[in-house]
């Protein structure tokens, strides 16, 4: 494979190279078992090259396709605010609010396992209609 063949190929095309990424055996083996490795192992040196390819092209597309961008978040993306200005309209949260509920829960079972705090179960709950408002909230 070498070095310097993908800028190369973009000064060529006339393309912008977006990232470099290094090429390792846990690159090709999430994605034949269908875990990338920015998932797997986001401090791999080819998941922060992705990463940033990503967010390169997220701040170019608008300007590329003229379309409005739906993307997917992962932990490192540009903030809300520089996605919209590259054009993003919608921003899916996937896992990631579930994610965080599971670690609120985890602490909380903690707290009442190891010192017998049963308040801890409903400390900053949020009712279900609530949580439809905040999650339908436009802003």
């Amino acid at each position: 494979f070498g070095t310097g063949g993908g800028q190369e190929a973009a000064d060529t095309l006339g393309v912008p190279l977006m990232a470099q990424i290094p090429l390792m055996p846990a690159l090709r083996e999430g994605g034949d078992t269908g875990t990338p490795l920015v998932i797997s192992d986001p401090d791999a040196p080819a998941s922060e090259a992705l990463l940033e390819a990503a967010c390169a092209l997220v701040r170019a597309t608008k300007s590329k396709i003229g379309r409005p961008l739906n993307l997917m978040a992962v932990p490192g993306l540009p903030p809300i605010q520089e996605l919209a200005a590259a054009g993003m309209r919608r921003l899916s949260v996937g896992p990631a609010t579930f994610q965080a509920a599971y670690g609120a829960a985890r602490a909380r079972v903690h707290a009442l396992l190891s010192q017998g705090a049963v308040d801890a179960l409903f400390a900053d709950g949020v009712s279900y209609p609530d949580m439809q408002r905040i999650c339908a909230a436009r802003g």
